[in-house]
């Protein structure tokens, strides 16, 4: 019978081919990096893993990438250079894997083709390299006759054992090293032992839950026993479920518009009462219809450039608008009974770095309150106007965080301002009904130990006639998925998760 063992021959081609890849890959990856080196820098500072670290490594993973790439010219330093290659390939992977799994943010710091894939895509890409390395590996190891001997006596990896035991040591340690970066840059930004938080006997008590085929729905609002949930990658399509998750009806959406061949990138549903409103910030565009009649037509007028948009009535929106100028954000209300009138506040927002990034927040509406609520992101502070925008009071969280921690930066290769960095995230989601407001924290208190944020998700209390701080609870991840955005809707917190849409009883005495 013939031996279907790999030839010599087959070793070398494979192995030539093989290190010109990495070879391709590496001094492509640099270049590109170099090549637009403000926004890889830029890009890597806002990475939640690595931001302490961007400025040593925007230099040093180029010069990488080159050295490896030098190595393996050389038949003689190949298994190093590939075991190098090896190790760094499988850094890049544990990095996406965290970013995929255990980040708030998911950054991008790649250039060239490899930006336009997905993260998923960039994931399985990198593993492709990481088996072809291992193939590479394995070939110089069993073949010595294809000009690698030096390499081969020099670090004397002849037996199988000590072969496995490097790739693995090689592997653990790049991974290693990754997870220490994370773990070290993520606890400083959800550690601050300076306050501390009440907990009643008793958490939301569950009540039902049911799958979700996507992960790209979102909570359009809570109207008449129906729960509403709008598509980020299908806007005309979308959801309504009544509050026992019982029947869930799917919603397709029509536009009557003003002006033809216009493409939509970032449509957003919103729902009050019998009325609903499609809004795409990016033309701007407004459309508005009723519950029940999902074809809806577009209001007329020229609307002002805005971040973000909330019913307060059926002829009244609630919008945070960017100012020409300045390109400040803004909070104002815009009537929409006739020709569109808006009221704008240019006060209600404090600048404290540049106006956009460091006022950046959630627009809300309580409409039992008739109170228009507004929580910033990166400050322990939110602030109430009435429904024409103008001032009431102001408030703050247990969080002590006064400062807006948004380092911002001047991209001139793209003429662009961003933020450099990763900000802290003081009140990363929230909601309102009745006298309270909901802010979902990511920030840990005295006494609460670091498992508590890969368990649960912290729920903030506050009570807005007394303007302070009532009680916490801890919301216990549903099917090992967090918290990706909730609602209140009387005595029933509705939260969806990746995959799933779940609801939960409130204590009517706490409330």
């Amino acid at each position: 019978m013939q031996d279907m063992k790999p030839t010599a021959s087959f070793k070398k081609i494979t192995v030539n081919i093989i290190c010109c890849l990495y070879i391709l890959l590496f001094v492509y990856a640099a270049f590109s990096k170099i090549i637009d080196f403000e926004s890889f820098q830029i890009q890597l500072g806002k990475s939640p893993i690595i931001d302490a670290f961007a400025i040593p490594l925007s230099f040093l993973v180029p010069l990488i990438e080159i050295g490896i790439a030098l190595l393996l010219i050389s038949t003689q330093y190949r298994f190093i250079a590939l075991l190098c290659s090896l190790g760094l390939m499988t850094a890049f992977s544990i990095y996406i894997i965290i970013i995929l799994n255990w980040s708030y943010y998911v950054p991008c710091s790649c250039g060239g083709i490899l930006e336009k894939l997905g993260w998923t895509e960039h994931l399985v890409f990198n593993m492709a390299f990481i088996v072809i390395a291992l193939v590479g590996l394995l070939f110089i190891k069993s073949e010595t006759a294809i000009g690698i001997q030096k390499s081969l006596q020099g670090y004397n990896i002849v037996t199988p054992t000590r072969f496995v035991l490097i790739l693995f040591l090689t592997m653990l340690l790049s991974s290693a090293l990754v997870f220490g970066l994370y773990i070290t840059s993520d606890r400083g930004s959800h550690r601050n032992n300076a306050f501390q938080r009440h907990f009643p006997p008793q958490s939301p008590g569950l009540v039902n839950a049911i799958e979700l085929k996507y992960n790209s729905f979102y909570i359009a609002g809570i109207s008449d026993g129906s729960i509403f949930l709008g598509n980020t990658t299908a806007p005309l399509y979308a959801l309504a479920v009544d509050t026992l998750l019982k029947n869930v009806t799917p919603l397709d959406f029509s536009l009557i518009e003003h002006t033809k061949n216009r493409q939509f990138n970032s449509l957003q549903f919103r729902v009050l009462d019998s009325v609903y409103f499609l809004s795409d910030r990016s033309i701007p565009a407004i459309f508005k219809g009723t519950i029940g009649n999902w074809t809806a037509t577009e209001i007329p007028g020229k609307f002002p450039s805005f971040s973000s948009i909330e019913p307060i009535s059926r002829n009244a929106l609630g919008l945070v608008v960017n100012d020409r100028v300045t390109k400040e954000d803004e909070i104002a209300v815009m009537m929409i009974d006739g020709v569109p009138n808006l009221k704008i506040n240019p006060e209600l927002l404090v600048k404290q770095v540049d106006g956009v990034f460091d006022t950046d927040g959630i627009l809300l509406y309580n409409q039992e309150l008739n109170k228009i609520i507004y929580v910033y992101y990166y400050r322990n502070q939110y602030v109430i106007t009435d429904d024409s925008a103008k001032f009431i009071s102001k408030g703050v969280t247990i969080d002590t965080v006064t400062t807006a921690t948004v380092k911002v930066t001047k991209n001139k290769s793209k003429n662009e301002t961003t933020v450099a960095g990763v900000p802290v995230i003081i009140n990363a989601d929230a909601a309102t009904y009745g006298n309270f407001l909901f802010i979902k924290s990511n920030r840990l208190g005295k006494s609460e130990p670091d498992r508590v944020l890969k368990q649960a998700s912290i729920v903030d209390i506050y009570n807005l006639s007394r303007k302070r701080y009532a009680f916490s609870f801890y919301l216990y991840d549903y099917n090992n998925e967090k918290v990706r955005s909730f609602a209140v809707y009387g005595n029933l917190l509705v939260v969806l998760t990746n995959n799933h849409l779940v609801t939960y009883r409130l204590d009517s005495r706490l409330f």
